[in-house]
């Protein structure tokens, strides 16, 4: 029996289905709004390379425990950046034509570049996760355009050589302090025949099998790192800890975007990794092992010839997992009966290159689209204009995933405060 088409299926967050979607305080709770935005000078020693529309090269971390305390990771060319950056105070956003808030401009120490890494070609995307042997570290994941990268554990730098550093910003040429390499493994793909060079992307596993590795290396044991490229439409599997390549996905189309879903989402401890390729989502078990057994479901979330460009996942109604792309729609799946929830059409003017849902209320989306606005809606709101960041100032958001839906392929660093201690944000 043919699948029904998308557009033929019933809408579920419309008449009928408004109950299963409407959050229950959504009669009474307030939109989320920003407390503090602040924009710094990336501070590079040249102009960003282009990269590609979609690619992630720049991912912000708010540091645990410390108050307005950031660290974000940036590449230009070949090369990887880092930033280091301790808000003082609390800045209150300005307000412009239509609501929009600008961001408070503030002067920062030029970043430093990373000097180990070094990649054959330009970076398209890097990815950050916490270091589970130490509070102050941190894991990072590169990929260039030929999908080699590396994966380095770095320790930030105290509050005192934050502030040591910042005391001296306004001296012409005054640059951070470096963070410390204490390990790091290289990431090398099967050889491409090929050799075209294009998008790449990296993500970290969002579980783990439980504890350190027993080699002190800081990294959890079973932590994995997929890479996708553009071009040779694959997908590498990579052992944290060691740089190994475990397994290689091809595709059937190009993928655009990869995102792994939770850990135990199936409850058989499997490990999912989704792959936007094309205008389809495709879903794949990393425990699987061969060339194509790995792909376990495949769905079309939007028009063919119309590419999603971003994944991100939700945590609304027990877990969804989220796209966009050129159709300018947020698309919400529902992972576990692998169906389309609901859809929100013209979420942006033009197409959507980043996503990410708020951690304090998952039910509004914060979206990045090519004429660099950052916009935030509720994706579950019938006959909302979804432009909730046209209020005043408060300061009980989380404003963390607006942070990381900022962060565009345009090495440009913003944050925004107060940041939660969550999960650093990556594309």
């Amino acid at each position: 029996m043919a699948e029904e088409p998308l557009a033929k299926r019933p809408r579920v967050d419309g008449t009928d289905g408004q109950r299963l979607l409407q959050h229950p305080a959504a009669v009474t709770q307030q939109p989320p709004r920003i407390q503090t935005l602040l924009q710094v000078p990336a501070g590079l020693p040249n102009e960003p390379s282009p990269g590609a529309m979609h690619g992630c090269r720049i991912a912000a971390y708010a540091v645990p425990g410390v108050d307005n305390r950031y660290t974000s990771v940036l590449a230009s060319g070949a090369n990887v950046y880092w930033s280091h950056v301790a808000v003082q105070q609390q800045y209150k956003p300005e307000q412009g034509k239509e609501g929009v808030l600008l961001p408070i401009g503030l002067q920062a120490p030029r970043v430093v570049q990373l000097a180990s890494l070094k990649h054959a070609g330009e970076v398209q995307a890097v990815a950050l996760d916490p270091s589970p042997a130490a509070a102050d570290e941190l894991l990072l994941a590169t990929a260039d355009a030929f999908g080699c990268g590396y994966i380095s554990r770095l320790q930030l730098p105290t509050t005192a050589d934050v502030a040591a550093a910042e005391a001296k910003a306004a001296a012409v040429g005054t640059r951070q302090t470096a963070p410390i390499m204490l390990n790091q493994v290289k990431l090398a793909p099967p050889q491409d025949e090929c050799r075209e060079g294009g998008w790449a992307g990296v993500a970290f596993s969002s579980g783990t099998a439980g504890g350190t590795s027993s080699d002190n290396s800081g990294i959890a044991a079973g932590l994995m790192v997929a890479t996708a490229r553009g071009f040779a439409k694959d997908v590498c599997m990579f052992d944290a800890e060691t740089g190994k390549l475990c397994q290689t996905y091809h595709c059937m189309l190009n993928p655009y975007a990869l995102k792994f879903l939770p850990a135990g989402l199936t409850g058989n401890g499997s490990t999912l990794l989704a792959v936007a390729e094309s205008h389809t989502i495709s879903l794949w078990d990393a425990r699987v092992d061969g060339i194509s057994s790995g792909c376990v479901q495949r769905l079309a979330t939007a028009t063919p010839g119309q590419p999603l460009y971003t994944l991100d996942w939700c945590t609304a109604q027990g877990g969804l997992l989220g796209s966009a792309g050129a159709e300018r729609s947020v698309c919400l799946t529902e992972p576990r009966k692998w169906r389309q929830l609901t859809k929100w059409n013209g979420a942006t003017r033009l197409a959507v290159h980043h996503l990410a849902f708020l951690t304090k209320d998952p039910h509004y989306a914060v979206l990045a689209g090519l004429d660099l606005e950052v916009l935030c809606g509720r994706w579950d709101k019938q006959g909302s204009n979804m432009r909730a960041y046209q209020s005043s100032v408060s300061a009980e958001d989380d404003t963390a995933a607006a942070a990381a839906a900022a962060n565009s392929s345009r090495p440009a660093v913003t944050s925004a405060t107060p940041a939660a201690a969550a999960a650093p944000g990556s594309g």
